[in-house]
């Protein structure tokens, strides 16, 4: 009897240990992925000016300004990511570590999660490259227990990266983005790209801050794994000081369903690395 109480004491020992491993397949992926989407990604250490966005409607070019990245060094790349933030995963209710980098010469998106489920650890990859865009989930680090694909999965990434690149000026300038003018402080986006064709709206307040995204028909993912459209925005608040630059550090991700606002990202303290060169750059 001992020694079988021993070894199950070794068994789950050992998968304590294994758990605790800082690698995962999932993760590799990711890294292989970042490596892949640099390696086209031209860079321009050129300064922003207000000539190279004259073009873009007033209250973008005003968000510009505000934020800071006017007059600075033009980005190829940036990352936005965030520690110990409430992420609600078709109800179940996870605290998570999130990544988030979007490139600029081609629609290129990768966003990273790293979570745990009942002490085991969760994995999660959200990824558009080379027009293909996709979801995997990975428990116990090599366990798949989704990976979502398809057409309408491909069209939600793309959304959700033309959403995402107003903090990226440069994806605006290098990609052949239509513009209207809804009102002072509201412009839409519209981008078609393979055969694909979406659109995102941007609403300021008076300050020129960027208080909302949103796409209306952006791709929900069910829990019996189908997708069907559902308008969708991300909340912005909280400007505060980030380096030379100025930035939001609340940010949440809502799915406008028929019964009710689900909030299901909530950061409260978003840090930001702008130009990474490398995966998880320095944080």
């Amino acid at each position: 009897m001992w020694i079988a109480i021993g070894s199950v004491i070794t068994i789950i020992g050992l998968g304590m240990v294994y758990f605790h491993l800082p690698s995962s397949r999932l993760k590799s992926e990711f890294k292989e992925k970042f490596e892949y989407c640099m390696k086209d990604n031209a860079k321009d250490s050129s300064v922003l000016s207000k000539e190279d966005i004259r073009k873009l409607p007033d209250c973008i070019q005003k968000f510009y300004e505000v934020t800071k990245i006017l007059g600075k060094p033009k980005q190829s790349t940036f990352c936005m990511y965030s520690y110990d933030t409430d992420f609600d995963q078709n109800g179940r209710k996870l605290t998570i570590d999130y990544y988030e980098y979007i490139f600029a010469s081609l629609p290129r998106r990768l966003a990273y999660i790293h979570s745990g489920i009942a002490g085991i650890p969760f994995d999660g990859l959200d990824s558009f490259v080379d027009v293909k865009g996709g979801m995997k989930g990975v428990i116990a680090k090599n366990i798949t227990i989704f990976n979502t694909r398809g057409p309408k999965m491909d069209k939600a990434c793309l959304a959700t990266w033309l959403a995402e690149s107003i903090f990226l000026p440069v994806a605006f300038l290098e990609n052949d983005i239509a513009w209207d003018e809804l009102d002072e402080t509201s412009a839409r986006a519209t981008f078609t790209y393979e055969n694909m064709t979406v659109n995102a709206e941007y609403h300021f307040n008076e300050r020129g801050e960027l208080k909302e995204i949103f796409v209306s028909d952006r791709g929900l993912t069910l829990p019996d794994g189908t997708m069907k459209e559902c308008p969708w925005s991300v909340r912005f608040d909280n400007y505060r000081e980030y380096g030379e630059y100025y930035l939001p550090a609340v940010c949440q991700c809502v799915w406008h369903m028929e019964e009710g606002d689900v909030i299901y990202y909530d950061a409260k303290d978003s840090q930001y690395d702008l130009n990474v060169t490398k995966p998880f750059g320095n944080h």
